[in-house]
């Protein structure tokens, strides 16, 4: 791509990959508090127009500035999605069906970095990496055309104050609402939500900061993968590619199961106890928390071996992975379901600062310490944080009520 525009300019380079993270650290401070007052839906139809068009002029670009300049507003539009597609699901589903329906939800997010990689080795040897930019544009324009036909308004706040204005009884509080939410409210109201809640509640902190980590070791895993089997086992980059396919295996069933596991147990104990718990969610954290360091000690020792033992790692990595995130969404929506826009935005704003971050250390860390020490290192960290989780089991509804954030 680079030898397209001209360019050897390694930090360029790196500027296209992570110019996209840069709506991530910015975006849900501004998305989450404006889908809390004004609605979810404008925001999705304005992000499946926004989103295909700067792919559009990404795939057609002959400029680089211009390339990075798209591929930022890609990074703003991407994170409606990110931010909208958990918060809409306690919109419309009830807490027993909750964990299954973000597991679904999530499936878009997790295949497409392990998906995209198979597809792009085939299509860049066939065409050119043009093609990966307009083959997802093609597919976006058929999405946004079935969104626009099939979604409509979820949050409950605003279908409220429409049958308000229907009814005409709070027309004028109706109009008057947003000026004065934009001018008297804007340290106060929905707009600092997620600051507050990010600096206010111990528990979205601490899920901010582990997701950071998870995270960060995903995008380590998911650069080093493909070049792994290139530079290592001397895969063509359409075979090493298919070295994605471990992760991909790891993510699907961890998600089917994980999403109906949740909710069984959780509807168990409900009935059990007699009362809903976000932390009923958590349970899987552990287990996550232990799986995580094992894939890792196995994908950087693997690669002593056989090829088929860092797809193995990889995809350990992935169910511990799964086990970790999906129960940390889960319990957000749950414990603020009417806010989990902004409990979720706030996190992606920490989770994305650092995701920015880390693949650059990928280069060094490797260079010094290899596959197997550099990989055993994060491992380590790994099992530092599996203190966390039970902490989180066992005081985490404690920390929770006696530290509650204005909403």
């Amino acid at each position: 791509m680079m030898q397209d525009f001209h360019s050897n300019n390694k930090d360029l380079e790196s500027l296209t990959i992570s110019i996209y993270t840069l709506g991530y650290c910015i975006g849900p401070l501004i998305i989450a508090p404006i889908s809390e007052v004004y609605g979810r839906i404008w925001l999705l139809r304005a992000a499946y127009v926004i989103f295909p068009l700067a792919l559009a002029v990404c795939a057609s670009s002959r400029s680089l500035a211009l390339f990075i300049v798209f591929r930022a507003i890609m990074g703003f539009a991407g994170i409606i999605f990110v931010l909208l597609g958990p918060a809409v699901v306690p919109d419309i589903m009830a807490k027993e069906r909750r964990g299954f329906a973000l597991s679904v939800m999530s499936t878009g997010a997790s295949l497409g970095p392990t998906l995209g990689p198979i597809m792009g080795g085939f299509i860049v040897e066939r065409t050119s990496w043009r093609w990966t930019l307009w083959s997802c544009t093609i597919a976006l324009g058929v999405l946004a055309v079935l969104a626009f036909c099939i979604l409509k308004e979820t949050y409950g706040q605003v279908l409220k104050e429409r049958e308000e204005k229907k009814t005409k009884e709070t027309r004028t509080s109706a109009i008057r609402r947003p000026f004065t939410v934009q001018l008297a409210g804007i340290f106060k109201g929905p707009w600092m939500r997620p600051v507050r809640m990010l600096t206010h509640s111990p528990i979205v902190l601490l899920f901010a900061l582990y997701t950071t980590v998870t995270q960060g070791y995903l995008l380590l895993v998911l650069a080093t993968l493909g070049l792994l089997f290139q530079d290592q086992y001397n895969f063509s980059p359409e075979a090493s590619g298919l070295a994605y396919l471990g992760m991909t295996l790891g993510f699907v069933f961890s998600q089917i199961g994980l999403g109906h596991f949740s909710d069984t147990y959780v509807s168990k104990i409900e009935r059990k106890h007699g009362v809903h718990k976000p932390e009923y969610r958590l349970p899987p954290l552990l287990l996550g928390a232990l799986i995580i360091p094992a894939g890792l000690f196995c994908y950087g020792w693997g690669t002593h071996t056989h090829w088929i033992m860092p797809i193995i790692g990889s995809a350990l990595f992935a169910v511990g992975f799964m086990y970790t995130y999906l129960p940390a969404l889960m319990y957000l929506v749950d414990a603020y379901a009417q806010y989990a826009a902004s409990a979720i935005g706030a996190c992606t704003v920490v989770r994305s600062i650092c995701a920015a971050i880390l693949p650059l250390a990928a280069g060094p860390l490797y260079d010094r310490l290899g596959y197997d020490w550099g990989n055993s290192l994060l491992a380590f960290i790994a099992l530092a944080f599996v203190p966390f989780a039970i902490v989180l089991a066992k005081y985490g509804e404690r920390i929770r009520l006696r530290f509650q954030p204005e909403l």
